[in-house]
């Protein structure tokens, strides 16, 4: 399968699952959840996306969707310091990256970032070798 081809696919694949999650039902539930797998799959593909697939992607999400990203960013952090594992904590970056893709007036972002902040150095990693 060609790679556009292959994104289309994720990209089709992704928004139907997302269209049958509820905010606050996915924030309620237990870490780590299949839904936590999922999400941080989706990111490890936006990873290796071209940026004209992310923006695509990120055009597509509806706001519920986007705020899915917001809660599995945080999930994702806490899984990173419980496990001792940095992937998780870079999925959840992914993850805050899509929901904030537009940012309101008056959201301070910098405040949500904190927290990826504090768990990398509580894992030992240097947050600009991240990546």
């Amino acid at each position: 399968m060609q790679n556009g081809n292959a994104f289309h696919g994720f990209m089709e694949e992704a928004l139907a699952y997302l269209g049958q999650m509820q905010v606050m039902a996915y924030y309620r539930q237990p870490l780590p959840a299949e839904a936590d797998e999922r999400l941080a799959a989706m990111a490890m593909r936006l990873l290796v996306a071209a940026p004209e697939e992310r923006e695509q992607f990120q055009q597509a999400l509806a706001p519920e969707q986007r705020s899915l990203f917001g809660i599995f960013g945080h999930r994702a952090a806490t899984l990173a310091m419980r496990n001792g594992e940095r992937e998780w904590l870079l999925w959840g970056l992914v993850g805050t990256a899509v929901s904030n893709y537009t940012i309101p007036p008056k959201r301070n972002v910098e405040v949500g970032l904190a927290v990826f902040h504090h768990v990398a150095r509580k894992l030992g990693v240097n947050t600009v070798d991240l990546v």
